[in-house]
């Protein structure tokens, strides 16, 4: 993945990283660059340093 912007929003223990990049994907053995925008959601656990992804969203970008 070539990350081409991205900016994160946080709040308390959650944060949203939204961006455009280009992913490397191969479909029936043919491989394949696609523009991709996107969304990641993250929390953080009380006390706990590490983030969790907990869900994420791409559409492609024409």
């Amino acid at each position: 993945m070539n990350v081409l912007e991205d900016r994160a929003v946080i709040s308390g223990n959650t944060a949203i990283v939204m961006g455009i990049g280009d992913f490397d994907i191969t479909i029936s053995g043919n491989q394949k660059i696609t523009r991709l925008s996107y969304i990641e959601v993250f929390v953080r656990e009380d006390n706990e340093k590490q983030w969790k992804m907990i869900a994420l969203t791409a559409s492609a970008v024409h």
